[in-house]
């Protein structure tokens, strides 16, 4: 697959993301919601919409990666067998679009994780309160109370973030911040996001290296927040902080990789158009 890779603002791009949507969430006092001060188009291609969006809240200041795929869009799951950085655990030439997945101990996932009828690791109450399911219908994102038990592909992980069009997390004072990811429905399209405090990212040949990613960036709230106002019906929380990992591809021999400062158990992914499924 080719890619067109431009750099240009959301005021010149016939593809930028939506504007700000307003939701019934209301902000706890005290507390303010991130605010977006701009947008670059760094590739677009058939399917496949990335963009890097600057963002700023009353504590940080950051960046947001965000890979926009079409609802129908396959997706796949990416099981190790240990935590590996996503350039090490996937192949790469293959690989459209990849974010790291759901949380792990002791070197096993925490919830469950099922490809294409096999269950790598079962359904349960500590890996969180959410499951991606896609198969036969576009992605969803539901209740683990919920979960019918079908989908071609499944992760579970902590937590949902956003369900119709609303936030679900409780904001308070002094929460955590980290980087932080997620995959996020919407209406036409799903999206693989990743944020980090400025003060976490280190530049590097095609990509960026994430450091120290507790203690910057955005708390859960704010990035519910971040979701609902860039669109998204649902989102599921995924393994920030040090796990934290993205890639795309940019070109027919490019990518764009956002390396973790550790690992992940495993990862959500979709395949290159002109790549053989398994």
């Amino acid at each position: 697959m080719t890619l067109l890779s431009i750099w240009l603002s959301c005021a010149s791009s016939p593809t930028a993301p939506p504007p700000a949507q307003e939701t019934n969430t209301l902000a706890p006092p005290h507390l303010q919601a991130p605010q977006v001060t701009s947008t670059n188009l760094l590739a677009e291609g058939p399917e496949l919409v990335f963009w890097e969006v600057a963002w700023n809240t009353s504590s940080d200041r950051g960046v947001a990666w965000v890979i926009e795929l079409p609802r129908a869009v396959s997706l796949d799951l990416a099981h190790s067998a240990g935590v590996a950085h996503l350039e090490d655990a996937l192949d790469l030439t293959s690989t459209r679009a990849a974010i790291n997945g759901g949380f792990y101990q002791d070197n096993a996932a925490m919830g469950l994780v099922r490809r294409e009828g096999e269950t790598f690791t079962p359904l349960s109450p500590r890996g969180g309160s959410g499951v991606l399911f896609q198969g036969p219908t576009p992605a969803l994102i539901t209740h683990r109370d919920a979960w019918s038990g079908h989908g071609r592909i499944a992760l579970q992980s902590i937590d949902r973030l956003v369900d119709g069009h609303s936030n679900l997390v409780t904001g308070r004072p002094g929460a955590p911040r980290a980087a932080r990811s997620a995959v996020a429905v919407h209406q036409d399209s799903v999206r693989f996001v990743l944020v980090a405090s400025e003060s976490s990212i280190q530049q590097r040949e095609n990509g960026v290296q994430l450091h120290q990613t507790g203690g910057f960036g955005m708390t859960l709230w704010e990035f519910g927040e971040f979701l609902v106002a860039q669109g998204a019906t649902q989102a599921l929380n995924l393994d920030g902080g040090i796990s934290s990992g993205l890639w795309v591809q940019t070109g027919a021999d490019d990518g764009f990789l956002v390396r973790s400062q550790s690992g992940s158990i495993n990862a959500l992914t979709t395949r290159s158009r002109a790549s053989p499924q398994p």
